[in-house]
């Protein structure tokens, strides 16, 4: 639990309150990066294409990129789970990263 931006707004659905905003549902797909990117590009809106991996395999295997990649946690904010070593240029390399995030937050990269 890194993220609670969404706890507000669940809580009070959960208890039938009223609320006024995003709805709930709307910050667990925001929080969700790799998501995101999915509806934003099903409406046609420009979107980094990404790979996503999880505990040191592939559930979708990223695109080829001659810089490299950043790898960092799908769905924790701002930098936690990020590394000096988060950049990486070998896919292999990336693939231990998502086992070291996995390992501390249960998280996909």
């Amino acid at each position: 639990a890194y993220f609670r931006g969404g706890a507000a707004p669940a809580m009070a659905r959960l208890n039938g309150l009223r609320t006024i905003g995003a709805d709930d549902a709307l910050f667990a797909l925001c929080q969700d990066k790799f998501r995101s990117g999915a509806v934003l590009g099903a409406l046609g809106l420009p979107a980094p294409a990404a790979g996503l991996a999880c505990n040191g395999a592939w559930l979708v295997e990223p695109p080829a990129s001659a810089a490299g990649w950043f790898v960092k946690p799908n769905r924790l904010g701002a930098k936690i789970g990020i590394w000096p070593d988060s950049r990486v240029t070998d896919l292999g390399h990336a693939l231990e990263r998502s086992r070291r995030v996995f390992g501390h937050y249960r998280d996909e990269v």
